[in-house]
């Protein structure tokens, strides 16, 4: 198991661990919907909070997407190499 079936199908796991990690890094509404107070705000929630009625903090705003998205890049850099793999694995014929 761990010496032939694990090696194999390590690809698609690395795949589909980054589909799995950017769809609940970026989930809203599910995360708003089911947070009650503010400490238990995800990352996507508490961006908007930049955002006001009659003001936008433009600058706070970016600043924040950009600390929200490094995580996620260095996490798909990591894992390139895996889900390039994965993805490309099915398409091969013989």
């Amino acid at each position: 198991m761990f010496r032939i079936t694990l090696p194999l199908a390590a690809p698609g796991v690395a795949a589909t661990a980054m589909f799995g990690f950017l769809l609940a890094w970026n989930e809203y509404l599910f995360a708003l919907t089911l947070t009650t107070s503010e400490n238990m705000r995800t990352l996507p929630v508490g961006l908007t909070l930049f955002s006001g009625e009659y003001y936008t903090n433009y600058g706070a705003l970016m600043a924040a997407s950009l600390m929200i998205c490094v995580p996620v890049l260095v996490f798909f850099l990591y894992t390139n190499k895996y889900m390039i793999q994965g993805l490309t694995a099915g398409a091969v014929k013989g």
